[in-house]
């Protein structure tokens, strides 16, 4: 399993639909951000610059992250807090951050399907 959310970008959103096409892993959470394209500054002779896209990445199946993000096989629900707004404390992970308590949760109640089960994508609501 492994916890997505909204934070979940760019190489770790790579690394997570490439888990998830190759059936290695089942994605647990919410929408990924959806960045999945590369950017270039290219400074300009009088002092600005322009940025242009200068890739694009796929998933191995072919789906692209950018814009849209990747679903997760196990969603779970409600808004969730942005990483930015989780507080640093002394209190445990999981009683900072509502999306570890809900993939806690979800994995206490819903049992690890076998590998074979990952292609049917078991648990899929």
């Amino acid at each position: 399993m492994v916890l997505v959310n909204g934070g979940t970008a760019s190489a770790a959103e790579i690394l997570a639909g490439a888990l998830q096409d190759h059936h290695r892993a089942m994605l647990l959470g919410r929408r990924t951000f959806g960045k999945g394209s590369v950017q270039t500054v290219m400074p300009l002779t009088r002092g600005g610059a322009i940025k242009l896209t200068t890739s694009r990445y796929f998933t191995p199946s072919g789906a692209s992250i950018q814009g849209k993000g990747l679903v997760p096989d196990i969603v779970e629900d409600g808004a969730g807090d942005a990483p930015a707004e989780i507080l640093h404390g002394g209190a445990p992970l999981a009683a900072r951050d509502a999306d570890v308590r809900l993939g806690l949760e979800t994995l206490r109640h819903r049992r690890a399907p076998a590998a074979a089960q990952l292609t049917a994508r078991a648990f899929v609501p």
